[in-house]
């Protein structure tokens, strides 16, 4: 008799367990398995948080910048002497830097053409924008597009104004290319003010007859 009634016991149970709808079992989330594995201690491991801000500012791709497309080289000043490296031909030909000025920062391109070094003032001429490009056998300017002479600065058309007459002064020291601060600054305010000459050209008059020592006898005459 007891054993009817355990084998009788059984198979309530067995039923039970079978009569469990699937629909009824809570469906465990997606990624629930990787994000609950542990170690061996059972601790649950850090997962990476892609939406993070450090993760993200990691990914995200860097920003463009007007100064990432050319060959920028800071400038070493000090009092009136500015002194940038004397490779530029390793720089594609050709350097950017600017100067430190009260209101903006000036910007200057410099390079190589047959031995010799040419610096400009970034600043176009013609539109009075800043930014000009070395485009391989003219300057460019980035904003009207006009372009000009490596050696004489002549726009490319009639239109538009040219480069002031005249080349900066530089001298070479080891392995710098030296320059004028004061020089650079008047180059890049007349070149933006649409001057027709790079620098005042000074004249010095010879003094009036009337001036000229007439006494006798003259040093040295007999």
């Amino acid at each position: 008799m007891k054993l009817a009634l355990v084998a009788a016991l059984l198979l309530l149970a067995g039923l039970s367990v079978a009569c469990v709808a699937p629909d009824d079992v809570a469906e465990a989330p997606a990624g629930t398995q990787e994000a609950n594995s542990g170690d061996a201690s059972g601790e649950a491991l850090p997962s990476a948080d892609l939406d993070a801000p450090e993760a993200a500012e990691e990914l995200a791709p860097a920003p463009p910048s007007r100064r990432a497309a050319h060959v920028w080289v800071e400038p070493q000043i000090d009092r009136d002497a500015v002194t940038i490296p004397l490779d530029v031909e390793e720089n594609a030909g050709h350097v950017h830097f600017s100067l430190p000025a009260e209101e903006e920062e000036l910007e200057y391109i410099g390079y190589m053409l047959d031995g010799a070094f040419y610096v400009r003032a970034a600043v176009c001429p013609s539109c009075g924008s800043q930014g000009l490009s070395h485009g391989g056998t003219m300057l460019v300017c980035h904003s009207c597009s006009t372009m000009f002479d490596f050696v004489t600065g002549e726009a490319d058309d009639e239109e538009s104004a040219s480069f002031p007459q005249g080349l900066l002064p530089y001298g070479v020291a080891d392995t710098l290319i030296r320059m004028s601060f004061a020089e650079l600054v008047e180059s890049y305010e007349r070149t933006a003010a649409g001057e027709d000459t790079l620098f005042e050209v000074v004249v010095e008059t010879p003094p009036d007859d009337e001036d000229e020592d007439t006494s006798w006898p003259r040093c040295c005459a007999r």
